[in-house]
């Protein structure tokens, strides 16, 4: 064909493929080279790409890296916000001197907040909302050293709310002025806090009493074993009361204090009894 200037060439199909050929003129000699060696063993410069799909409800990503914005992934959402993971700051000696952040903004560019952010400093990770493992995960500390006779490291659970403390005495019933329960579970142990006052109590009040309906049954830890402590914050007319959980119990067991006596129904009328429990739950 006759010599023709580039401009005046048809345009070429794309994508390239790798068996095409450009001409390359190479130390005076005119080669060829195949599309797939043009960047072979070369960095390529990387600007921006944005890609996007159609329609008003759409979404976007752009790769950026320039001195202005530092080195970032944004991407919009179908919902009209966008975010951005981004590098920024200075560099010294090779190192990046700087956070790895996640930013949102709405679409018409205002802030909206910083979710997430990877300090470099520090090596600590600082979130705006809440760490909400999915269930039976939690937090792992087994690359820290552990006693003998450890069977778990993992933090998989803390909640707090409110329980009905009642008492349980057989062939008894009581009515009540106070009634009032708290607790905190945290992994496996339990603290429960409670209040009672008995009215009256009918029926058959010479038995031993319970304090009832603990927020988590106590766990299994031995045949032998009791599982759990009681402390009475006011005396009984008795005197001290002390108290302890068995085994797979919802229940506490009240004792006079340094005997094997057990509380009576109709010792717990009139009296106020303030309790801590602790214990561990399965």
């Amino acid at each position: 064909m006759a010599d023709a200037k580039i401009s005046a060439l048809p345009a070429s199909t794309t994508p390239l493929a790798g068996t095409e050929v450009l001409p390359i003129v190479q130390s005076g000699v005119t080669k060829n080279v195949s599309v797939a060696n043009l960047t072979a063993g070369r960095d390529v410069e990387l600007g921006n790409i944005v890609t996007q799909g159609v329609g008003t409800a759409f979404a976007q990503l752009k790769l950026n890296s320039n001195a202005t914005n530092g080195h970032s992934i944004s991407w919009r959402t179908a919902d009209s916000q966008r975010w951005n993971f981004n590098k920024s700051g200075a560099e010294s000696g090779g190192n990046a001197g700087s956070n790895l952040s996640l930013f949102r903004y709405s679409d018409a560019g205002s802030y909206l907040g910083n979710p997430l952010t990877l300090n470099r400093a520090t090596g600590n990770i600082n979130i705006e909302g809440n760490i909400a493992p999915s269930a039976g995960k939690g937090i792992d500390f087994s690359a820290n050293p552990n006693a003998g006779g450890m069977t778990s490291e993992l933090f998989d659970d803390y909640e707090e709310g409110t329980w009905t403390p009642t008492y349980t005495s057989s062939g008894a019933t009581f009515t009540y002025t106070e009634q009032y329960g708290s607790y905190a579970k945290i992994g496996r142990l339990v603290i429960a806090q409670f209040r009672l006052k008995v009215d009256t109590a009918t029926g058959t009040t010479t038995n031993g009493v319970n304090v009832s309906n603990l927020p988590f049954s106590s766990a299994d830890l031995s045949a032998l074993s009791s599982n759990g402590v009681a402390m009475g914050l006011q005396n009984f007319a008795v005197g001290v009361v002390a108290g302890s959980t068995n085994n797979n119990s919802s229940s506490v067991t009240l004792w006079r204090q340094g005997t094997t006596t057990q509380i009576k129904a109709s010792e717990t009328v009139g009296y106020f009894l303030n309790g801590t429990i602790m214990y561990f739950t399965a």
